[in-house]
């Protein structure tokens, strides 16, 4: 008996990690670099249209802002951010609308935004 169930556990073990993993990605779909031009993807650009949005697990930066992720919660597609950003007295809101290759982005103080996800080759 214990032999089945240890052959039947390395049999689902592939099946569990993939889907684990699949999990993953897809709660963390707005992390990597968008841009608003596929030009704009391999720069550090002088504004909030030339600029990409860099985003990881625990920082956002676009211009002209480099911040720290202080909180973050997620209702379907779309991804709701409280930065605190370098220089900043206060909390930054941001929502981010996550769609397959595209992002909205709804940053305080400024007009929303719709970035494409940079390619690889971009970059």
């Amino acid at each position: 008996m214990r032999r089945a169930l240890a052959t039947a556990a390395l049999l689902l073990w592939p099946a569990a990690q993939a889907q684990a993993q699949a999990q993953a990605e897809a709660s963390d779909t707005h992390i990597g670099r968008w841009a608003a031009t596929e030009a704009a993807c391999g720069g550090i650009g002088g504004t909030a249209d030339t600029a990409p949005l860099i985003a990881t697990a625990g920082n956002l930066r676009w211009y002209p802002a480099a911040c720290r992720i202080g909180s973050m919660y997620r209702i379907g597609p779309v991804v709701h951010v409280v930065a605190r950003c370098l220089g900043g007295e206060s909390d930054v809101a941001v929502r981010l609308e996550v769609g397959r290759d595209r992002l909205r982005v709804h940053w305080a103080g400024l007009e929303p935004r719709e970035l494409r996800r940079c390619r690889a080759g971009s970059l």
